[in-house]
């Protein structure tokens, strides 16, 4: 289910590509907009992606992208191989509308647009409805705040860098911490309270004090979550050295930045894993979800990607998500069979 939002006159559609009625809703969008430019940011190339871009085509826009999510060197086999064809195809269609980068040169997509660059009449906006969308559809149509820049880059990487002291700003907290308070994921509603928490952050970030005043109503909530977090961090379990497994399942909500930076401040930490029962993959296997993330010091020698099968398909359904190389999502049979004998073999000590 995506999410519609207006940032000053220009509609955004929050959407990921995923599936047919991920695409199908993008139909609706079009229909009802009738653009004359369309822009995707930060949409990552998926199998169902092209069909988005030829479905803008028909429409008779003009279509660009900006996105983050190609690899940073040449592929290593396996999904790096996938991940670049699937770039490939939308430099493809779009040619030189089409600017498909990576995480090293562009940490967030904000800095892939320039600002107010779409905030013409009959411009729309097509972003995934995350914080880095959010942060560079902004800036695509001219919002922007002090710190803007360096929030979008901190608060799509790890968990453990979205804080005061890595840089982000007082705003960009506020946008964390209501993120942390947002409802569990479902699948019937997978989006749900992100469009009231990105029109109070929008408006906010231009000196509505309505609106900061219902960001900082939010924190209470947060605050209840980081103190579950704490909880949790306790019954950590170190699966194999270095790799530090909580278990979240039917456990209050919690914040997910607070639980990984106390994992990963464990000495020698180089993989947390969160078992969860919410989250895209949990919402279609049984109700169960791992989550990896990779610790800072050891992304660029750690790739998730190398622990799964040759060849495997990235998407809620098949029971995998990877986009990237220090974050992993699997269902319970791909953990038991696949995912922690790989752990075994490269991690025992």
């Amino acid at each position: 289910m995506a999410i519609q939002i207006k940032m000053r006159n220009t509609p955004v559609l929050g959407a990921k590509f995923f599936n047919d009625a991920d695409v199908e809703s993008l139909q609706e969008f079009l229909s009802m907009t009738k653009p004359s430019r369309v822009l995707f940011v930060d949409t990552p190339p998926t199998e169902k992606l092209p069909d988005a871009i030829k479905m803008a085509l028909a429409s008779g826009a003009e279509v660009y992208l900006r996105d983050h999510h190609d690899l940073s060197g040449e592929p290593r086999g396996g999904r790096d191989e996938q991940i670049r064809q699937d770039a490939e195809n939308v430099r493809t269609l779009l040619g030189g509308r089409a600017v498909v980068s990576n995480r090293a040169a562009h940490p967030g997509c904000a800095s892939l647009v320039g600002l107010g660059e779409f905030c013409q009449e009959g411009d729309v906006i097509v972003a995934d409805p995350d914080r880095d969308g959010l942060l560079a559809a902004m800036k695509a149509v001219g919002v922007t705040y002090p710190g803007h820049e360096l929030d979008a880059a901190l608060l799509d990487g790890p968990w453990a860098d979205m804080t005061p002291e890595k840089g982000v700003s007082a705003l960009g907290m506020l946008l964390v911490k209501g993120w942390g308070a947002l409802p569990p994921f479902s699948p019937n509603n997978p989006d749900a309270g992100k469009e009231g928490l990105f029109n109070e952050f929008i408006l906010a970030s231009q000196g509505d004090e309505i609106a900061l005043a219902c960001l900082k109503k939010r924190v209470v909530d947060w605050e209840r979550a980081v103190q579950t977090a704490h909880d949790l961090c306790d019954t950590a379990e170190e699966v194999v050295s270095g790799v530090w497994l909580v278990d979240s399942v039917g456990k209050p909500r919690y914040d997910l930045p607070t639980l990984s930076a106390e994992l990963e401040a464990r000495p020698g930490c180089v993989i947390t894993i969160v078992r969860k029962g919410d989250g895209p993959i949990a919402g279609k296997h049984g109700g169960v979800q791992y989550s990896f993330a990779v610790a800072k010091p050891f992304q660029k020698e750690v790739n998730l990607q190398d622990l799964l099968p040759a060849g495997f398909t990235s998407s809620p359904e098949a029971g995998i998500i990877s986009n990237t190389t220090f974050l992993l999502h699997v269902r319970q049979e791909v953990w038991d069979l696949q995912m922690l004998p790989a752990l075994r073999a490269r991690f025992a000590s």
